[in-house]
């Protein structure tokens, strides 16, 4: 049977994630997906920059001069660093889920940044893939065809995504003035 003192600390901290004044938030997210998400995310990186430091070997492949792949890969070393940073503050830090970690008003203004800037690294590298997959038989591998054929699901998933809440969006303006 738990303690008394064990139950009423218990009761105090759903009343005060519950109470009026307090705001209440569901951690949905568990741990388990964070941890696989920041594994999969490294591992990509890291193939990124191994595929890109293959390529920067060739001396005898002019794709290896090629401009779009100008800080790609300085750019995902930071991002493993920035992911390996970001998991080691959330396990030592206080944060009970996730999601709070991550909606930290510091952490949110970085996560933003961090994520324009990697996005646009990553249309960079899908541009330097599709260039040498085109012109450039040297450089072009099985990491290279795996990053170019993942980036372009990828970016097909997201922009089918933005064209349904495009789509969603417009109907439901059409259906509001309409009633």
């Amino acid at each position: 049977m738990p303690s008394k003192s064990l139950v009423s600390k218990v009761k105090s901290k759903i009343n005060s994630t519950s109470g009026s004044n307090n705001l209440s938030y569901n951690c949905q997210i568990g741990s388990g997906i964070v941890v696989v998400g920041l594994i999969i995310g490294i591992s990509i990186n890291i193939l990124i920059i191994v595929s890109l430091s293959n390529i920067e070997k060739l001396s005898n492949c002019d794709c290896s001069k090629l401009p779009y792949k100008d800080y790609v890969k300085e750019w995902f070393t930071f991002l493993i660093f920035y992911q390996i940073v970001m998991a080691l503050a959330f396990i030592l830090g206080s944060f009970e889920c996730w999601e709070l970690f991550i909606q930290y008003p510091p952490m949110n203004i970085i996560n933003i940044v961090v994520s324009l800037i990697t996005l646009i690294m990553m249309i960079k590298l899908f541009l330097y893939l599709r260039e040498i997959r085109k012109n450039c038989n040297c450089a072009y591998g099985n990491k290279e065809t795996f990053l170019y054929w993942f980036y372009l699901i990828y970016f097909s998933i997201i922009l089918s995504i933005i064209t349904l809440i495009i789509v969603l969006l417009v109907i439901s303006a059409i259906l509001y003035l309409f009633r």
